[in-house]
């Protein structure tokens, strides 16, 4: 769970990957330059929170999707059409070209 001070009020965001909560590690490896806290919270504008709510969301999506093209096609095959096309994105724009680059080499699922 990751955990901000948004407005003076505590608000926790998760991110499951595989039955697991990344979602500190996640935003925390990703978010240069945001302030932390003495306790390990996230010091965040309404607008950033909501940002990091909606792109975990659209990451969560993702992930749901590269599973059932993993469960039909592989890992190895899905892993580099991920690759090729997260490369040079901007973090928020991943998700969607990730779906649609999967959605065009294996087709509908």
């Amino acid at each position: 769970m990751a955990t901000f001070i948004v407005d003076g009020k505590e608000k926790v965001l998760n991110y499951l990957w595989n039955g697991i909560d990344c979602s500190a590690d996640f935003i925390g490896n990703t978010a240069h330059g945001m302030d932390i806290d003495d306790e390990g919270r996230f010091i965040a504008s309404k607008e950033e929170f909501e940002w990091w709510k909606a792109t975990i969301s659209d990451y969560e999506a993702m992930d749901k999707v590269v599973e059932k093209y993993v469960a039909e096609f592989g890992d190895e095959a899905v892993q580099r059409v991920i690759e090729e096309a997260s490369g040079g994105r901007d973090m928020e724009d991943i998700p969607a070209h990730v779906i649609l680059e999967l959605t065009r080499e294996f087709g509908e699922i």
